[in-house]
């Protein structure tokens, strides 16, 4: 039998190779680290990662193309915080969000450099009135299947509704009718220059009827939200200029002939909401 079990083999390389390969993941540890210090500083998110939880695998990372989508992550976290800061998502209405959302996070958004960035927001504010006149139009073309009657073409003072809360589950919040009410508040607090609200308004007023047992209706400035053991319920609005001043839009841009409101006011009123004018300083390139 051969005494010889092991095979004798030259290790030397093998150290120095060892030895050069985690010297460079050090070093690029150490550099990591201080990327992810400057994107928490920042608020941009997980480095190599679309979130805390998400990483960017490593076998993708060391691939030719690696850095380069890593940055795009970072890039996306940018531009999603950019928006955000902006308040330009603010005048988009929940379903076109979505969609810049899941546009920046399929990293379809342009790098995230000065060029791109001033022409963005230059294309933005400019047509920001536009934009958030559309949203508006969309937001009631959504709702007009749950309440419309009579082929009516403009909202009236109160809005009947459906699913605001789903009876199968319980009597939780149904995700799209709230969202659609929470659309119409942001619109309204941005017409009449106020913050817009939390971006789960609604949703969290019904949970908090259901874990205080108190009356399932909740009210603001603007609307008066009653929905009841079937799920189904109505919005009343308390700010008719307001109301006008989002039916001349509809009108504007679908070209239907509004029906007279019923407490029509004066020709004489000129404040920007009744006039169909938004306030959108927050908006400002800087």
């Amino acid at each position: 039998m051969d005494s010889q079990l092991i095979t004798s083999i030259g290790y030397e390389a093998l150290l120095t190779a060892r030895d050069s390969i985690a010297q460079r993941i050090e070093q690029a540890h150490a550099l990591l680290r201080e990327a992810q210090a400057i994107a928490d500083q920042n608020n941009m998110g997980t480095v190599c990662g679309s979130s805390p939880h998400q990483f960017m695998p490593m076998a993708h990372f060391v691939k030719p193309d690696g850095a380069a989508k890593a940055v795009a992550l970072t890039d996306s976290a940018a531009w999603e915080l950019l928006l955000h800061k902006s308040h330009v998502l603010d005048l988009m209405s929940g379903r076109k969000k979505h969609e810049w959302r899941l546009a920046i996070a399929k990293g379809e958004a342009p790098p995230f450099n000065e060029a791109a960035v001033r022409g963005t927001l230059t294309s933005l504010h400019q047509d920001r009135v536009t934009m958030f006149e559309l949203s508006v139009v969309e937001c009631f073309e959504s709702l007009h299947p749950c309440y419309m009657r009579n082929e009516q073409s403009c909202f009236g003072m109160r809005i009947h509704l459906t699913n605001v809360t789903d009876v199968y589950s319980g009597g939780l919040p149904g995700r799209s009718t709230c969202d659609q009410i929470d659309d119409l508040l942001r619109f309204m607090h941005v017409m009449d220059g106020r913050p817009t609200p939390h971006a789960n308004a609604i949703r969290t007023a019904i949970l908090e009827c259901m874990d205080k047992g108190t009356a399932r209706e909740y009210e603001d400035d603007y609307i008066r939200l009653t929905w009841f053991k079937n799920g189904n319920g109505h919005v009343r609005f308390k700010r008719q200029d307001l109301v006008e001043a989002m039916n001349k839009m509809i009108a504007k841009h679908r070209g239907a002939s509004l029906p007279v409101p019923r407490n029509a006011r004066p020709e004489s009123v000129t404040s920007n909401a009744a006039t169909g004018q938004c306030k959108f300083n927050r908006c400002s390139i800087r």
